[in-house]
């Protein structure tokens, strides 16, 4: 019984499956910073619903509430939401050259796997880094850089 082998896997074969399995956190990776991208739009809307559910809030309490100065800094409130989604609308700059760049280096990464065809991760990562580059782009246009 003392005639056991052990099997080694070739250094090769596991420098493979770890860039493998980086490609696949890079791949999950790119979803937080697209989320960042996505939060950078949505705060301006999250502005508008908060104001909104005030003014619902004003004309059910037929105008009542005003006279309480709880509910007139409530209405000053919406300030700090602003300035929350200005400094997200600026952090494009950041997170949009970060999607492509994580998006490429997973697609790099899964193209290594000779067991297992990532398609459809690789087809994600793709439309991720066509949208990313896209909005680089146009941000790029947008922010008029005048000579």
């Amino acid at each position: 019984m003392d005639n056991r082998k052990t099997f080694t896997t070739p250094k090769k074969t596991l420098a493979g499956m770890q860039v493998v399995h980086f490609g696949k956190i890079l791949f999950n990776l790119q979803f937080v910073a697209v989320a960042i991208m996505a939060a950078s739009v949505i705060s301006f809307l999250f502005t508008a619903v908060y104001y909104l559910l005030l003014v619902c809030v004003l004309i059910l309490s037929l105008f009542t509430l005003l006279a309480d100065p709880g509910f007139q800094s409530l209405m000053s409130g919406g300030e700090s939401l602003t300035n929350v989604a200005s400094v997200l609308s600026q952090s494009w700059a950041i997170t949009v050259p970060t999607v492509a760049a994580l998006s490429i280096a997973s697609i790099v990464c899964l193209c290594f796997d000779k067991n297992e065809r990532h398609t459809a991760r690789i087809v994600v990562s793709s439309i991720v880094c066509v949208i990313a580059l896209l909005v680089l782009i146009l941000k790029l246009v947008n922010s008029g850089a005048s000579a």
